[in-house]
């Protein structure tokens, strides 16, 4: 089990023959990864279609959180985040520019890629 959601960090470059971060098809492969480094404290979302993006994570309290994967901002790690917590920014119209967005740009953005601190435990 899990005391916090930032425990589990998908980061493909410690991880030998997974191509690095690119924006679009990251989360299936940290779905596949976290599967099986993780389970039985992790699942897909039961009930959800294929290509969703939700999973869950145990707590502490054996209760399962639901969660989606957010590409940090140092555009090398994905970290779970509560769906609760993540979709807030959503429904408030509060922006938030996470790695995905960063390497996904063709223009300024790209600029980002290395200036925030890379994420550690």
């Amino acid at each position: 089990m899990f005391g916090g959601n930032g425990k589990i960090v998908y980061n493909p470059d410690n991880i030998p023959g997974r191509p690095k971060l690119d924006g679009v098809n990251d989360i299936p492969k940290a779905n596949a990864w976290a599967l099986i480094e993780y389970a039985p404290n992790y699942r897909k979302k039961p009930g959800s279609p294929t290509n969703s993006n939700k999973f869950e994570i145990k707590n502490e309290s054996g209760e399962w959180i639901e969660c989606v994967w957010h590409h940090h901002e140092d555009a090398k790690n994905m970290i779970p985040v509560p769906v609760s917590i993540h979709d807030k920014a959503l429904s408030t119209g509060v922006a938030h520019i996470g790695g995905a967005r960063i390497l996904k740009s063709t223009n300024d953005l790209k600029d980002l890629v290395g200036f925030f601190p890379e994420l550690t435990l």
